[in-house]
């Protein structure tokens, strides 16, 4: 009887289906989501990178977080992972997405996850106001976005008469939360401690190949991070990379060190 009672009551809650990395930006959208009487289905796609494992533990971490908070509200549904190898090859996805990376240097990953998205449509996926973040900039400049109410929620989608047509081909199925949308990551900052979850900032994840269980400093998420003033976020011997990279990026001689490096240490 209990257990009915419980299922009746969980029916009763609007879902939301968000992939989370146990990152900053999805992280505050999860906080941000807490505070509403609905369902959260978090995903999590397995990829190669060497920070997955340090991506699933800051999962595990911040959801500790959101239940013991006296102000959540939500229900948090059992993580779901899925491995990248296991999505079914489009070959008009990823012919689309290579056109797409041409002219703005999307990441890899959008390709798979609008792939992912054919048989998961409607998946939130965060992005933050930010002149670093490629998508975000690719969107403004060749797209138009909708606001969407639902029931508790607000989010964003790809205007279809208005937008390129390859954009809407391989983003169209996607949700993009507000205010997430409009703000800035320093901006994110305030709302973490506004919603009383100031401590969960550092357990968030980025950093895509870790160094003694810290930030790298070097990878594009970890440049992002310090273009977006967010330093503080990096060790101080990350923080000696970066500025490393910084400096001698641009040699010769560099290139073929960091090649060298990658292969023996992984960084």
């Amino acid at each position: 009887m209990e257990s009915q009672i419980r299922d009746n009551f969980t029916h009763t809650r609007q879902l939301v289906k968000i992939l989370w990395t146990g990152g900053f930006d999805s992280t505050y959208r999860m906080i941000q989501l807490s505070k509403l009487e609905l369902l959260i289905q978090p995903y999590y796609l397995i990829d190669k990178r060497k920070s997955t494992q340090f991506e699933l533990n800051a999962i595990s971490a911040i959801i500790g977080d959101i239940q013991k908070h006296p102000d959540t509200k939500c229900i948090i549904l059992p993580l779901i992972t899925f491995k990248v190898a296991d999505i079914k090859p489009d070959n008009d996805i990823s012919e689309t997405y290579n056109r797409i990376h041409k002219l703005t240097n999307l990441g890899s990953q959008y390709d798979w996850l609008s792939r992912f998205t054919k048989t998961h449509a409607g998946l939130e996926i965060c992005i933050e106001k930010s002149e670093f973040g490629k998508l975000y900039c690719c969107i403004l400049k060749n797209a138009s976005i909708i606001k969407i109410t639902e029931g508790k929620i607000v989010y964003c989608i790809l205007d279809i008469e208005k937008s390129n047509v390859d954009l809407i081909k391989v983003f169209g199925k996607f949700h993009f939360p507000l205010p997430l949308f409009e703000i800035t990551k320093l901006e994110i900052i305030e709302e973490f401690k506004k919603l009383g979850f100031e401590d969960t900032i550092q357990k968030t994840w980025f950093c895509h190949t870790p160094v003694n269980k810290e930030s790298c400093g070097i990878c594009n998420p970890c440049k992002t991070v310090v273009g977006e003033g967010m330093a503080f976020r990096l060790s101080p011997a990350a923080l000696k990379r970066y500025k490393t990279e910084m400096k001698y990026n641009k040699r010769i001689w560099f290139t073929y060190y960091k090649k060298i490096r990658y292969r023996l240490i992984g960084y």
